[in-house]
């Protein structure tokens, strides 16, 4: 409830610097370990206009999936990696 009133009151490019906040800092947090956030972050960096770094960790979280075989999961992943 919180999210979607905050949400409400935001434009398309706060929006988008948020994610790509959101983003940052959880690499930064994570560091050397981000991969396992892949899905997080690449929907953060997808939702900030950063294709290269959402790319990047679509293709991580597909990864991730496919190892538990999470087939769906990781073709839907991979396939946003691609775009």
């Amino acid at each position: 409830m919180i999210q979607a009133y905050i949400y409400g009151g935001l434009d398309q490019v706060e929006l988008s610097y948020l994610h790509e906040d959101v983003g940052l800092a959880l690499e930064a947090l994570y560091g050397a370990q981000a991969d396992e956030i892949a899905g997080q972050l690449a929907r953060h960096f997808e939702r900030a206009g950063l294709p290269d770094k959402a790319a990047h960790y679509f293709g991580a979280a597909g990864e991730q999936a496919a190892a538990i075989f999470a087939t769906e999961t990781a073709i839907d992943y991979f396939t946003r990696a691609w775009h």
